[in-house]
């Protein structure tokens, strides 16, 4: 009579079969747990099918959660800085179309959602959103500056556009060198920082402009003034705006 035993075998099911594999061979010792004794099928393919299933499941309340926060610190300091709170979400969602096309290039490429890729989507919040608010804040100094709403967002993308890239295109160079190295799970985080980097930058200034420019039109036709002045001039310095920097 054994109080423990191992039974080792090897099966073909490989790491994508494990979870069924290890289901089917669960439901088949059913007999034996409902007798008494407990059976538990195990592998380092099971095993780590299990951790990358709950490392997605808690990734996906990490993004809920991280999204909803941004937003949220966002729609506050658009309220106190300009009294237009609903820029919050607005300078936010290119930032969650850069989560969605990083990922979808994760599948497009055969990346696997492991526990060195597993950081990205969050990286990818990080990376976006500084480059969101440098838009939105640019626009409504420009907007400021400017009759002409066309004129005022060729003038945000001619020149914090220009600076973004500059700034974009070095950050995913830095981060692409990995992409050389030996180790695959660098490789693939090299390449998908390069992407969620890359992503961030045309985000910002093709679908946040694009943005911006709605929301203005339909401030426009209600007859609202675009920002409350006496917030405006307290959220930028007068001299510089005078000076047009």
């Amino acid at each position: 009579m054994f109080d423990l035993a191992l039974t080792s075998f090897t099966t073909t099911a490989g790491d994508d079969g494990a979870i069924a594999l290890a289901d089917g061979l669960n439901a088949a010792f059913q007999p034996v747990d409902e007798a008494g004794s407990t059976v538990v099928a195990t592998s380092q393919a099971i095993l780590g099918k299990k951790v990358i299933s709950a490392l997605q499941r808690s990734q996906i309340w990490s993004l809920v959660i991280t999204l909803l926060a941004a937003t949220l610190i966002l729609m506050l300091a658009f309220y106190f800085e300009v009294r237009r709170p609903f820029l919050g979400v607005i300078t936010m969602i290119p930032v969650a179309l850069v989560v969605l096309w990083v990922f979808g290039t994760m599948a497009a490429r055969g990346i696997s959602f492991n526990v060195v890729t597993a950081m990205i989507a969050n990286l990818a919040i990080g990376i976006g959103v500084p480059y969101t608010i440098h838009i939105t804040l640019r626009y409504l100094e420009d907007r400021q500056r400017f009759d002409s709403r066309d004129d005022a967002v060729r003038e945000t993308v001619r020149h914090t556009g220009g600076a973004l890239a500059g700034s974009a295109l070095t950050t995913a160079a830095g981060f692409g060198v990995l992409m050389t190295s030996s180790l695959k799970p660098f490789q693939q985080f090299g390449e998908v920082t390069f992407w969620a980097i890359l992503f961030a930058l045309l985000s910002s200034i093709l679908v946040l402009p694009s943005l911006l420019v709605l929301w203005d039109k339909w401030h426009s036709r209600k007859g609202d003034t675009l920002v409350d002045a006496e917030a405006y001039h307290r959220a930028f310095d007068e001299s510089e705006f005078n000076e047009g920097t």
